[in-house]
C-alpha cells in the first residue's frame, strides 16, 4: 500500500466516525500523525508526487554530457592546471553554463556523471628523474632475476 492510499484510507475511516487515536492504532501511527493527514485532507492540500520533490536540476542532461566531455579533455589546455579540483570544476560550470553550484556539491555532480574522487600521485621535488629511470630499467629487472 502506498502512502497516498494509506492516507486516503485514514481519511475514509475519519469520515466514518473513527477517532484519530483509533485510526492511529490501526495504522501504527501516532495520533498527531493522523491529525496532520486529516488536516491536509480538510484543506485540500495535494500530496507531493515524485516529480515535485526536491529542487529542479540546474544542468540539463545535455549540459551534463557536455561537462563530462570537457572534463575528459586535457585540463592544462582548458584551465592551465595539471588536474581538475572542486574549485576549478565549479569555475568551469559557472563560466560555461552560467550556473552556480556550492563547492561541496561538486563531488555529487561528478559522481552523477560517472567520475570518482581521485588525487594525482605526489612526487618528491628532490627526486632525480634520471636515477629513478635508471632504477626502473636496470635495478628492478636485476632484482627480479635474482629472486628466482
Amino acid at each position: 500500500m502506498t502512502k497516498k492510499e494509506r492516507n486516503q484510507l485514514i481519511w475514509d475511516r475519519y469520515q466514518e466516525g473513527y477517532s484519530q487515536e483509533e485510526i492511529g492504532k490501526f495504522y501504527n501511527l501516532s495520533q498527531s500523525a493522523v491529525s496532520l493527514i486529516i488536516v491536509k485532507k480538510e484543506r485540500n492540500i495535494p500530496e507531493p508526487t515524485q516529480e515535485t520533490r526536491g529542487a529542479k536540476a540546474k544542468l540539463s542532461s545535455a549540459q551534463l554530457s557536455e561537462l563530462k566531455r570537457v572534463l575528459l579533455n586535457d585540463p592544462v589546455s582548458t584551465i592551465g592546471f595539471s588536474h581538475w579540483n572542486k574549485k576549478s570544476i565549479q569555475a568551469l560550470i559557472e563560466k560555461k553554463f552560467g550556473v552556480h553550484y556550492h563547492e561541496n556539491y561538486i563531488w555529487k555532480l561528478m559522481k552523477k556523471i560517472g567520475f570518482s574522487s581521485q588525487l594525482p600521485q605526489r612526487k618528491d621535488y628532490r627526486q632525480d628523474q634520471d636515477q629513478v629511470q635508471d632504477f626502473k630499467t636496470n635495478r628492478i629487472p636485476a632484482i627480479k632475476k635474482s629472486d628466482s
